[in-house]
């Protein structure tokens, strides 16, 4: 979350989008979902990070309700 909040995220959330969350979906995106929406919801900084992930190798199951939670798509 405090990386979410640097001055310069905006620059630093692709890299975060296309790395460490999409890696997070593939390897554990069943067991995550649950928190994932929630900060989502809270958290605007959070759904647009989410807004630069793409499916890679996630679970079908997992990707749609990733595209069901995130407002945007950049």
């Amino acid at each position: 979350q405090k990386i979410l909040n640097v001055p310069d995220s905006d620059n630093i959330l692709p890299g975060l989008a296309a790395g460490p969350m999409e890696n997070l979906l593939v390897h554990h995106g069943e067991e995550m979902l649950k928190i994932i929406k929630e900060e989502a919801l809270k958290n605007d900084r959070f759904n647009y990070l989410l807004g630069g992930v793409w499916q890679n190798r996630m679970e079908n199951e997992v990707w749609e309700e990733i595209k069901k939670i995130r407002k945007e798509v950049w």
